[in-house]
């Protein structure tokens, strides 16, 4: 399931950023994705289809994301292309690693990570 969620991950930063093969012609050229595209996608991948009716529309997929947990920062809208954050927080609160993705850093561990000209000084 953990593969699933994280395979549409990369598929669809990829898509939204634009990290794709570089099209030839403009027909070939990938479209952002939008909300309900997106909440088709992981309705689906989290196995939650059984749960909506027959063609179910993009509000009902919403409600249903939304009663387990699952949604944008600015809510589910139906025009709104899907950003790499709404993506990320998404995709964290689907795994329900919304704990694991705040880290504790001190001000020592940021230096070792980034390097020193990446915090400001505090001094």
């Amino acid at each position: 399931m953990r593969k699933i969620v994280v395979m549409l991950l990369i598929s669809l930063l990829a898509a939204s950023v634009g990290f794709a093969a570089p099209a030839k012609d403009k027909a070939e050229a990938p479209q952002p994705v939008t909300h309900p595209q997106l909440a088709e996608l992981l309705v689906k991948a989290l196995g939650m289809m059984r749960f909506l009716p027959n063609a179910p529309t993009p509000q009902q997929m919403f409600d249903l994301l939304m009663q387990n947990g699952i949604s944008p920062e600015q809510g589910w809208k139906l025009d709104a292309v899907v950003s790499k954050a709404d993506l990320s927080r998404l995709l964290i609160q689907a795994m329900r690693k919304e704990d694991a993705s705040r880290i504790p850093m001190t001000r020592s561990r940021g230096l070792m990570l980034c390097g020193p000209k990446a915090l400001p000084s505090t001094g």
